[in-house]
């Protein structure tokens, strides 16, 4: 099998888009990389005619997969659809020029959508093009995956856990555990502080405490959404979070408030904010556990307002 793979610019996300094509290489695979860098910077470049700039850009693309003829393409995220000028077929659906080609192109979810593109996607969901006949994506979690088809409007959607490809290089120190900082983490609370301190530290306190500010921003998402009886809805989302979280959210919002789920982009903030009730977990798990062992940590997180006790190695 011949694959072309457009490798974005970046930091993590690059190289976890280069390990999974080194998976697909020991597995036999001819892997052919295109890389996304000079033309993501001048394609980004203010300007005029970036219109033709990306008619450029898709038709040097086409003419390469034209020529080349691969079994497959590998894209993250969804680079390689947002990076093309679309056409349209004899009823007016949007086309791909993957589809035009029958070269079938794979998206690469590092996460859930709305994560992609700086946020900016969200706007962009429920639309045809992402039930194009050539386009599979993958995604490592199976509830994403259930939302992408089944109210973010995507087509074909499949869910693998990730592999993990190890690495002999770095320090030689041992340490107790090491965890995986990035973006996001919240600044601890008082009450935070507090059950740092105790050996069995009350983690449902926090998360209500939690839920008492996000379902007040909830009732204003879904006032917003025309959903009957905001409040009392909101309310039914929070303490289903409160109570069953291990349940997708999906599954939750299609039993307790239905028609949020007909509505993508309003699903997506609520859901989101749901989420937000677990946001200290992260820094608040990696900081108590550092107070009781040896502990480092890498990536692009501070915990320093969470008086971590941690030996930090690095992004």
């Amino acid at each position: 099998m011949r694959a072309i793979c457009f490798l974005q610019p970046g930091t993590n996300s690059r190289r976890i888009f280069l390990d999974f094509l080194q998976g697909y290489a020991s597995a036999g695979w001819e892997i052919s990389i295109f890389d996304l860098a000079p033309y993501w910077q001048h394609l980004s470049e203010p300007c005029a005619d970036r219109g033709q700039r990306l008619s450029m850009f898709t038709q040097h693309v086409r003419e390469l997969l034209a020529q080349a003829r691969p079994d497959v393409t590998f894209g993250m995220w969804a680079n390689m659809i947002s990076m093309l000028t679309h056409g349209r077929d004899a009823d007016g659906s949007v086309t791909t020029i993957f589809d035009e080609l029958a070269i079938p192109h794979l998206c690469f979810w590092l996460d859930a959508p709305q994560w992609a593109q700086n946020g900016t996607i969200r706007d962009l969901l429920n639309v045809p093009i992402w039930k194009s006949p050539t386009l599979i994506h993958l995604t490592n979690s199976q509830s994403t995956a259930t939302e992408m088809r089944d109210c973010l409007g995507f087509g074909r959607v499949a869910a693998l856990p990730w592999g993990v490809t190890p690495r002999g290089e770095g320090t030689q120190t041992n340490f107790d555990a090491v965890a995986s900082l990035g973006p996001g983490d919240p600044a601890p609370t008082p009450a935070a502080l507090e059950e740092l301190e105790r050996d069995e530290p009350n983690m449902m306190r926090l998360r209500t405490i939690a839920a008492e500010r996000i379902g007040r921003k909830l009732t204003n998402v879904l006032a917003a959404a025309d959903i009957a009886d905001a409040p009392a809805a909101a309310q039914r989302l929070v303490d289903s979070q409160l109570t069953s979280r291990h349940v997708p959210v999906l599954a939750r919002t299609r039993l307790l408030v239905p028609q949020l789920t007909q509505r993508p982009r309003d699903y997506i903030i609520a859901s989101m904010l749901l989420r937000e009730i677990e946001a200290h977990e992260r820094a608040f798990t990696i900081s108590w556990l550092s107070r009781r062992f040896n502990i480092a940590t890498f990536g692009s997180g501070n915990l320093e307002p969470w008086n971590a006790h941690t030996t930090h190695l690095g992004e």
